[in-house]
């Protein structure tokens, strides 16, 4: 394969995840954030398969294939989610206006345990299988609480899109989101590959 060959496959790839992040955002927003679980894990498991350059994967058929498995078990994991993240708000702006920097430190801490555990166990169902829905929780439970070097990698592509979004422009999403999920995969799957097999 000659160098123009692989810059021509990369930027196919990359083109592939801007086309695969606007079909989660119509997926998730067009739902009311009610189809937000199954279009998140949908996104994840394109971007796994095209990073798999030897393996050809249509994007829009994988997404829906996807998209529709365990369809309402997920929309009832995204009701949860959106309920959790809308507490959270709420719980943040009562800590903050009131003062009460114990309750901040608290909120910090729970928004922490309940994003790397999100991160975990969309990379975890992408990349292993798990029969058994207890032992995905304790293997959940003990990935998050076992390597903090690894965790800070699995954030930082979360700091950087969030500070492109805010700082740089909008619409930076739709070119950072599927790099950052794309990072986290190749994180999971370098580190957990000889604990989870």
């Amino acid at each position: 394969m000659t160098s123009s060959y692989t810059i021509k496959e990369g930027i196919k790839t990359y083109l592939d995840f801007i086309y695969v992040t606007l079909i989660w955002f119509v997926a998730s927003f067009l739902g009311i954030l009610l189809s937000l679980g199954s279009a998140t894990l949908a996104l994840y498991k394109v971007i796994s398969s095209l990073s798999n350059i030897k393996k050809q994967t249509y994007v829009i058929h994988t997404f829906i294939d996807e998209f529709k498995r365990h369809f309402f078990k997920r929309v009832l994991i995204s009701v949860m989610v959106v309920i959790d993240v809308f507490g959270l708000f709420i719980a943040f702006q009562y800590a903050i206006q009131r003062n009460i920097t114990w309750l901040i430190i608290l909120l910090i801490v729970i928004t922490y345990e309940f994003l790397i555990g999100t991160i975990y166990s969309l990379g975890v169902i992408t990349l292993f299988i798990i029969k058994n829905d207890q032992s995905f929780i304790v293997i959940i439970f003990i990935l998050m609480h076992q390597n903090i070097w690894r965790n800070i990698q699995l954030l930082a592509p979360v700091i950087v899109l969030i500070f492109a979004f805010f700082y740089i422009h909008p619409t930076t999403i739709f070119f950072t989101i599927s790099l950052c999920i794309w990072l986290q995969l190749v994180i999971l799957k370098k580190s957990l590959v000889k604990f989870l097999s």
